[in-house]
């Protein structure tokens, strides 16, 4: 079996995991709008088996990964949150809310599936 392959079995094996991860990530979010006094909404999803395998392989074929680490190293959006407020001027103020609420240790720039 094949590095991508066995990761994905237990990627799929590891499912309810990466959805209570989501599910925490929302409760979090939600209370730094409420804490912030933003009104907003924020949801979330967990990369769907389908689309993580198309990923890892168009990856895969520009950065061979070895192990199970180095997949997880290379990707960022195993989960994702959409953090929606009503008025554009809250903008900066969520912004800066979350960089003191989290640790940020990657900032790089990927592009939308």
């Amino acid at each position: 079996m094949d590095i991508i392959n066995d990761f994905m079995t237990t990627y799929h094996r590891e499912n309810d995991d990466w959805n209570q991860l989501k599910n925490a990530a929302i409760t979090i979010c939600t209370a730094v709008l409420k804490e912030a006094g933003v009104a907003g909404n924020v949801t979330g999803r967990v990369k769907t088996d389908e689309s993580l395998v198309k990923k890892l392989q168009k990856r895969g074929s520009v950065k061979a990964y070895n192990d199970h680490e180095s997949i997880m190293k290379d990707q960022l959006d195993f989960v994702g949150l959409r953090i929606a407020v009503y008025f554009p001027d809250q903008k900066e103020c969520v912004i800066r809310t979350l960089k003191d609420k989290f640790l940020y240790q990657s900032m790089r720039p990927f592009e939308r599936d």
